[in-house]
């Protein structure tokens, strides 16, 4: 596998200003341009050597040069994960299958008579046995569409693992990688069980005996009555700026590390979900509110026992969501939990005490005056994610079935957003859009800017109603190269995050890093992503990455797009508009793609 490219100097300062140019003045781009001048004749060079020899020595380590500066972007951060950079996913997970009744299809659908429990360890086997799989060396590994082999690094967090909060920076600590004996953890009702989900042979344990674990859980929670305040989950929705003080002082008791000790070596987490809800509800809380996960596990899973609800809190410095959909795609599947219901079938019958599973409670023991504090510092927490609001919008697809030539519905998508955003609030600002790297050894993602002059030039055309066919095939050119850019590791953000991380650690000026242009290109107004489809993931959410800006998950359906939208809700009155006006930007697509359809036909 090849190793992530440097690009040249040249071409992404080049690059560079081209993204930046539809965000900035005449004036604001001269200044640009000469920092850019300034740069290749100064350090730039010199920076961009050395960035060359350090991706060197990386490769050679199994690394890319953006391995350790990427996971230090986001182990660094101090504030809340949820609400900075953590993700709520809702996924499809098979809720039935030969051990388990079968259940109604679509995703929001009435629970009806079947057993929530017996569905809930269903999916959990499923889980399970993908999990499982991996760390037996068995699970296949992952290509691109086009058939280039992707780097299956990001999935160890298959293992589990925990990423453990310090006072200035994160760590993460690995779990076990033996597939033997391994155990999950449960939280219900905010408290905290470990369970086994493994027999001695790697295998996932059958059906039965992971059911029996959920209802153990359940019932043991039933009988203690309402959850304790603070609940188990608490410390980790603080921040580590705080989170790390409050574990120091939880670890100083045994029975506390013990604890620790295991909710690093679980396998992974599940939460169980007693309440009904609607599924935008269950992803708002999903992704944002306490008692949904310990928020420094990779993966929480979430399993509703009141409706079909199932979906994942995903810390994200160690995986992405590309990686999370494979792995989904293999548990949608009866192959990797086969094994376990063989054995199952072959035990006796009258081996009751042998095939019960237990699931044993685990809880802080938390000192008198973290107590007392604790549940206000969650208090100040829920005030802050309250401000989070989650809209859904869908507009129907603007390609008309008689369209002469492709048209790539991530540019249309994008096209939507950024009418919306000059229609509602009249001025044009940064468009982060992730395009998934994995085909590079260590690859994560890199940054497509859809914000390009001809993309602006199309939309300013479309709200003037005066929008022609070079106007969508020049922005249709300027995405395709922004995605070639992107995909064979020729982008820009982050090559200019790679020269940062060699400038400050020679303490060596780079005019274009300092320059007002490159904090207007970070500063992302609209913070974007797609899987593709709804074949895994439905939906996910994720906090805006900039003040006063949105977070936006969206979808190009076979008929129609699909927008998840999150905000702060004292931008209630602008979004509420600037959501209308998709849908206008939907149909004035529609229009100019009729035409053109009707044209090429005359």
């Amino acid at each position: 596998m090849d190793p992530l490219p440097v690009p040249s100097l040249a071409q992404t300062l080049e690059r560079y200003l081209g993204a930046v140019a539809p965000l900035l003045s005449p004036d604001e781009q001269r200044l640009a341009e000469d920092a850019v001048t300034r740069t290749l004749d100064g350090a730039g060079p010199t920076c961009q050597a050395d960035l060359v020899s350090f991706a060197a020595s990386e490769a050679a380590a199994g690394r890319s040069w953006l391995s350790t500066e990427w996971l230090r972007g986001y182990l660094d951060v101090r504030t809340p994960l949820p609400l900075t950079s953590s993700v709520g996913f809702q996924i499809r997970i098979p809720a039935s299958s030969a051990v388990a009744p079968p259940g109604p299809g679509p995703v929001e659908s009435q629970v009806g008579e079947r057993d929530q429990r017996a569905d809930a360890a269903t999916v959990v086997q499923r889980l399970a046995g993908v999990h499982l799989a991996w760390l037996r060396g068995e699970l296949p590994g992952e290509q691109t569409p086009r058939g280039q082999q992707v780097c299956g690094l990001q999935r160890k967090v298959l293992a589990g693992g925990l990423r453990h909060p310090g006072p200035s920076t994160d760590e993460f600590r690995p779990a076990d990688t033996s597939p033997r004996h391994r155990r999950i953890g449960l939280i219900v009702d905010d408290r905290f069980f470990v369970a086994p989900v493994s027999d001695g042979a790697g295998q996932p344990l059958p059906h039965a005996r992971i059911a029996g674990a959920i209802d153990d859980a359940l019932h043991q929670s039933a009988a203690r009555g309402p959850a304790a305040d603070p609940g188990f989950t608490a410390v980790s929705y603080l921040g580590s700026s705080q989170a790390s003080g409050y574990l120091d002082r939880l670890l100083i008791d045994r029975a506390n590390q013990r604890l620790y000790d295991c909710l690093t070596e679980v396998l992974f987490v599940v939460t169980l979900l007693r309440a009904p809800a609607s599924v935008q509800e269950h992803l708002w809380r999903t992704a944002f509110w306490p008692g949904q996960a310990w928020a420094y596990t990779p993966i929480t899973y979430q399993v509703s026992l009141a409706d079909d609800f199932v979906g994942m809190h995903v810390e994200h410095s160690q995986v992405d969501a590309a990686t999370l959909k494979a792995v989904l795609e293999h548990a949608q599947s009866d192959a990797w939990t086969a094994t376990a219901e063989q054995r199952h079938a072959q035990e006796p019958n009258d081996d009751g005490e042998r095939r019960q599973v237990r699931a044993e409670a685990l809880e802080w023991t938390y000192p008198d005056a973290l107590a007392t504090e604790l549940p206000t510092k969650i208090a100040e927490y829920q005030q802050h994610a309250g401000q989070l609001r989650l809209d859904t919008v869908r507009v129907p697809r603007p390609v008309p079935a008689d369209m002469p030539f492709k048209v790539s519905d991530d540019a249309l998508c994008q096209w939507v957003m950024l009418y919306a955003q000059v229609a509602t609030y009249g001025q044009v600002g940064s468009t982060y859009e992730a395009v998934d790297t994995r085909h590079y050894r260590a690859g994560r993602t890199e940054c497509l800017r859809s914000v390009t002059e001809e993309a602006v030039g199309l939309v300013r055309a479309l709200l003037r109603d005066s929008a022609e066919a070079r106007h969508l095939h020049e922005a249709l050119e300027a995405h395709k190269s922004w995605i070639k850019a992107c995909k064979t590791g020729q982008g820009v953000d982050r090559h200019l995050t790679g020269l940062a991380m060699v400038a400050t650690g020679e303490d060596r000026d780079l005019p274009v890093l300092e320059d007002a242009s490159y904090e207007r290109l970070k500063r992302d107004f609209l913070s974007t992503s797609s899987i593709g489809d709804h074949d895994q993931i439905v939906a996910m959410c994720f906090a805006p990455t900039s003040d006063g800006g949105l977070g936006i998950n969206y979808t190009a359906l076979s008929d129609s797009y699909e927008f998840l939208v999150t905000s702060h809700r004292g931008q209630a009155h602008d979004v509420e508009e600037f959501l209308l006006r998709m849908q206008d930007a939907a149909d004035a697509l529609a229009a100019l793609l009729t035409s053109m359809a009707q044209g090429a036909e005359t």
